[in-house]
C-alpha cells in the first residue's frame, strides 16, 4: 500500500506506536513493556501502570480532524480530496426482526475490516502520547499503556497521575472518549508491604480508576510480580478444554490427521508469548508439561503413563522447555538480523552489540555467545548479557 510505504520512508508513525506496523507485533510491545517493568524491578524501584482503555475508538474518529493530520504529514491535495471523498458519503441504519431504521449519514469514525481502516486510524492516534514527560507509554491501535517508574510507589503514582490528566486533555482535543470503567490501575513491585489507602489514580472528572493485581496485556495476562503465574494457569486451564474436547471427539479424527489439529488448536496457543513467560518458576511450567504431554498422547494414541521421551520419539517433538529456548534463539537471530522494530529491546542486541547480520564468522560466534550468554540469565536481564558480551575478547 502506497500510503503505509510513505509513512515508513519518512519515517512518520511514532516510536511509541506498534499497531499495523512492519517487524511489529504484540510480543515486541509486551516484550518492550515488560522489560522496562523487569529492570525497574530489578533496581528495586517501583512501577505504576495504567492501562487505557477508549470507548469506540475506532467509530469516533473525526473525519475533518484525520483530513488535517493527513495534509500536515505531507499528503498533497488530490490525495487529501481522495480520501475526504472515501470518508464521505457513507450511510449506516439499523437492521432489526422488526424492520430497518432510515439510513443517517456516517459524519465520524473509520472503515472498520478495511485495509485503510486501522491505518487511518494510527495516524490519528499518532501524537497522542507525544506531550507526556516523566512517563513511559506505548500503544497498539487503541491499546494504550502508560507507566512511571520510581523510587517509592506513591511518587510512580503521583507521575502517572500527571501524565495520565495531560492525556485525557489530549483525548478530548482528539474527540475520542475515555472509558474509566475499563481502564485499570496496577502497581508492579517487590516490595512486600504497601499502603495501597494513598495510590490512587483519578479522572480529571473525579472518577476513581480501579486497582487490579493482573490484567489481560494483548493476550498475555501481567500480575504485579510479574512471575506470569496468572497467566500460565489461566493457558493451562485453556488447553485442557481444548485436550478435552480433541479426546472426546477422538473417533472423529483419523490418525493421521491427529498431529495437524493439535498443531493447529493447541500449540498456536501454547507458543504465543512463551518468549517471554519461559522463566517462569518451574513448578508454574510444570502445569504446562502435563497437559502438553496429554496432547502428545492423544496424538500418539498411548496410555497415560507412556514415559515423555518414547511420546517425543514418537510424535517428533521437543519438550516444551526446548521449544521455548527454540523460539527465544529464533527471537534473538531476528533482533540481530534487523527484523524487529528499532525500539524493542531485543532488535538493541544489533544496534548494541558489535555483530553484523552477514554470515560470517565473527558474526555467527557473538550471536552463538550471547545466546549462552542469556539462555543462564532470566529472559529479560539483557543489560548484563550485553555488558559481558561486549566485554569479550
Amino acid at each position: 500500500m502506497q500510503l503505509k510505504c510513505f509513512l515508513t520512508s519518512h519515517c512518520i508513525l511514532s516510536a511509541h506506536q506498534s499497531g499495523f506496523r512492519s517487524n511489529h507485533s504484540t510480543i515486541t510491545a509486551i516484550t518492550l513493556v515488560a522489560n522496562n517493568i523487569i529492570t525497574a524491578l530489578d533496581m528495586r524501584n517501583h512501577c505504576a501502570a495504567l492501562f487505557v482503555d477508549l470507548s469506540k475508538a475506532f467509530d469516533t474518529v473525526d473525519h475533518q480532524l484525520l483530513l488535517k493530520k493527513l495534509s500536515n504529514i505531507g499528503l498533497d491535495t488530490d490525495a487529501c480530496a481522495w480520501f475526504h471523498d472515501y470518508l464521505s458519503s457513507r450511510h449506516q441504519c439499523v437492521k432489526s426482526p422488526l424492520g430497518n431504521s432510515e439510513f443517517l449519514p456516517i459524519t465520524k469514525g473509520v472503515p472498520q475490516g478495511s485495509v485503510l481502516g486501522p491505518v487511518l486510524f494510527t495516524i490519528y492516534i499518532n501524537e497522542i502520547v507525544s506531550l507526556l514527560t516523566g512517563c513511559h507509554a506505548h500503544l497498539f491501535a487503541d491499546d494504550t499503556i502508560l507507566y512511571s517508574i520510581a523510587d517509592t510507589p506513591q511518587a510512580a503514582t503521583d507521575n502517572l497521575q500527571l501524565s495520565f490528566n495531560i492525556l485525557q486533555d489530549t483525548l478530548s482535543d482528539h474527540k475520542l472518549v475515555l472509558n474509566s470503567r475499563k481502564s485499570k490501575f496496577m502497581l508492579f513491585s517487590r516490595a512486600r508491604h504497601i499502603d495501597f489507602t494513598k495510590l490512587l489514580i483519578l479522572t480529571t472528572d473525579g472518577s476513581l480508576i480501579e486497582r487490579v493485581s493482573d490484567y489481560k496485556y494483548l493476550g498475555l495476562w501481567l500480575d504485579e510480580k510479574l512471575s506470569f503465574k496468572t497467566h500460565i494457569d489461566c493457558l493451562a486451564s485453556k488447553l485442557q478444554q481444548k485436550v478435552g474436547f480433541l479426546y472426546r471427539n477422538r473417533s472423529s479424527f483419523p490418525m493421521f490427521s491427529r498431529k495437524r489439529v493439535v498443531e493447529a488448536v493447541f500449540l498456536s496457543v501454547l507458543d504465543y508469548g512463551d518468549v517471554i513467560y519461559r522463566h517462569a518458576a518451574t513448578s508454574t511450567l510444570k502445569q504446562l508439561d502435563s497437559v502438553y504431554h496429554s496432547a502428545l498422547i492423544f496424538i500418539a494414541g498411548d496410555s497415560y503413563n507412556t514415559h515423555h521421551c518414547t511420546l517425543y520419539r514418537k510424535v517428533g517433538w521437543s519438550s516444551l522447555s526446548l521449544r521455548r529456548s527454540y523460539h527465544w534463539y529464533l527471537s534473538v537471530f531476528k533482533a540481530i538480523s534487523g527484523k524487529l522494530p528499532p525500539k524493542s529491546l531485543l532488535y538493541c542486541i544489533g544496534i548494541m552489540v558489535p555483530i553484523k547480520p552477514d554470515p560470517t564468522t565473527g558474526s555467527l560466534l557473538g550471536f552463538l555467545v550471547l545466546v549462552q550468554i542469556l539462555d543462564k540469565q532470566p529472559f529479560l536481564s539483557m543489560p548484563l548479557a550485553l555488558g559481558m558480551l561486549c566485554n569479550k575478547p
